[in-house]
């Protein structure tokens, strides 16, 4: 644009010039020879009052379009300026964000700790992901030498189950998820207090789900349950979320229900988590 600004002030705008210059130099070269002659003056001016009003209207073009460019100029640097403050305004926000969900799980974990006050546990990275297709598990930042042990369970910040530590060294760790199909525990329909068993299945960890199975004949699961650990077992401690019921339906021979459960973890962005390393048996 300042190319095209350059050419109209300076190209155009000195062809006009001389263009007016040799008008008014002809037509005062006319009249200083017809002086006294009437006739031919108001002949001349009539004749190059046409060119007159043309040049006129052009030098009147031409500034308007200059004035157009330097607005447009002018237009495109505060458009730049809000696009950068747009950008610093995201940027705010996103930080507001992260600091708020830090916050939040501070919060759950606090409420967690707050209803088992014996429960201790060690925040872990996440370093990487299994590439097999037959398994859900990750390897952490943290290992023996931090106080973990075989078994612990890893939750979120929000205090939803992700998995269990099933292999260990001394600096790192590998947890299985809770869709993993060597994944069992023992679970409790939330509304209903009904004991059941929360199972990894190889189809649905194509769909990131689980399922839930032993559910009494008697027991009404319905879409929208919500699933937590039983604490049974002794390895997991009870009342952590571990999803919501999807949908109820019957297995292969057609004898039992299960339902399928998706997981409250959503583990495909999880990027830190906690390992619980002491819990009270309730």
């Amino acid at each position: 644009m300042n190319d095209v600004k350059k050419f109209f002030t300076k190209k155009v705008l000195i062809i006009v010039l001389i263009a007016l210059f040799i008008s008014i130099t002809t037509v005062i070269a006319v009249t200083s020879n017809s002086s006294g002659n009437t006739f031919i003056g108001r002949t001349v001016n009539t004749l190059t009052a046409p060119a007159r009003r043309m040049l006129a209207s052009v030098a009147d073009s031409m500034e308007q379009l200059y004035d157009y460019l330097y607005k447009f100029d002018t237009l495109e640097a505060e458009n730049e300026e809000l696009k950068l403050r747009i950008a610093e305004l995201e940027e705010e926000r996103r930080d507001y964000a992260e600091v708020s969900a830090e916050n939040q799980q501070l919060r759950d974990l606090l409420d967690l700790s707050s209803r088992n006050e014996e429960l201790k546990f060690e925040e872990v990275s996440i370093l990487s992901w299994t590439s097999s297709n037959y398994d859900s598990s990750f390897t952490i930042s943290k290992g023996e030498k931090d106080g973990l042990e075989l078994l612990d369970c890893v939750i979120t910040g929000s205090g939803h189950l992700i998995g269990q530590i099933t292999e260990l060294s001394a600096t790192t760790a590998t947890v299985t998820t809770v869709i993993d199909p060597d994944t069992s525990l023992g679970a409790m329909i939330y509304e209903v207090g009904e004991l059941a068993m929360a199972e990894g299945d190889f189809q649905l960890m194509q769909d990131g789900a689980l399922k839930l199975t032993y559910l009494d004949e008697k027991t009404q699961v319905v879409e929208g349950y919500t699933i937590t650990t039983s604490g049974r077992s002794g390895t997991y401690p009870r009342g952590l979320v571990i999803g919501t019921v999807e949908m109820v339906e019957m297995d292969e021979l057609g004898l039992n229900d299960y339902a399928v459960v998706i997981p409250a973890a959503d583990l495909q962005q999880i990027s830190t988590a906690y390992v619980v390393t002491e819990f009270g048996l309730e």
